[in-house]
């Protein structure tokens, strides 16, 4: 004998149907307005972990273990479990990657290219 096919219960009633999913268009995160408006920000306003991670293309851990080791300027504590960055310092900081690394334009010396 053929049962008839019927569609996935829903588990709320007993030969209940699905009904179907709406597909969700997934919604455009903006940046966050530290970092839209990272260039008028003034020099003491302050930035979170998210924000200068995106500043520096990081993750929010690659942050913090460098905060933790010395290697970012010193993070402000602003409250419990709140902490954020000068923007000053973030500014100056980006500044000296700049200029301790330069970009190459021309290969390094010494550095042959066999063809």
């Amino acid at each position: 004998m053929h049962t008839p096919e019927r569609a996935p219960s829903t588990g709320s009633k007993p030969g209940a149907t699905a009904l179907p999913l709406k597909r969700r268009t997934p919604r455009k995160k903006s940046p966050p307005a530290g970092l839209v408006d990272f260039d008028n920000l003034p020099a003491a306003a302050l930035i979170n972990v998210h924000v200068f991670a995106l500043l520096l293309n990081l993750g929010v851990n690659s942050i913090w273990r460098k905060a933790k080791a010395g290697e970012l300027p010193k993070p402000v504590k602003v409250g419990t479990g709140a902490t954020r960055w000068r923007v000053g310092a973030v500014r100056n900081y980006l500044a000296s990657l700049e200029e301790s690394d330069p970009p190459r334009l021309s290969p390094s010396p010494g550095v042959t290219h066999h063809g």
